[in-house]
């Protein structure tokens, strides 16, 4: 029997905060956009619903973001040393392309 994996998503905490505040979401159908990195065809306009307007999550925030980075640090974080010391965590640079993530995560669990 293989032991869990547990995968770690390594992110540099300004890309992480930068992802959290741009997060936007379609009012009608929930779909979602990022005003950086998956920006809709139309600014703040559902590329799906094609007229319904977009709108950022009131805890999208810079503030809210650094808050539960210091949490995972301060809780989540000393975890990790337990995982890597029963060799059972990938660590993952998740700041390189999804393309590359997914490979790594499909190569780990085959």
């Amino acid at each position: 029997i293989k032991k869990p994996v547990v995968f770690f998503f390594d992110v540099p905490r300004l890309l992480l905060v930068s992802r959290l505040t741009g997060r936007l979401s379609c009012s009608k159908c929930g779909s979602v956009f990022h005003s950086e990195f998956n920006k809709p065809r139309v600014d703040n306009v559902c590329d799906n619903c094609a007229s319904s307007p977009l709108v950022q999550r009131a805890d999208d925030t810079e503030e809210t973001a650094v808050k539960r980075l210091d949490v995972f640090e301060n809780q989540t974080r000393p975890m990790l040393d337990f995982y890597r010391s029963s060799q059972q965590l990938e660590q993952l640079d998740a700041g390189a392309s999804l393309e590359a993530v997914t490979e790594k995560i499909l190569k780990v669990l085959k």
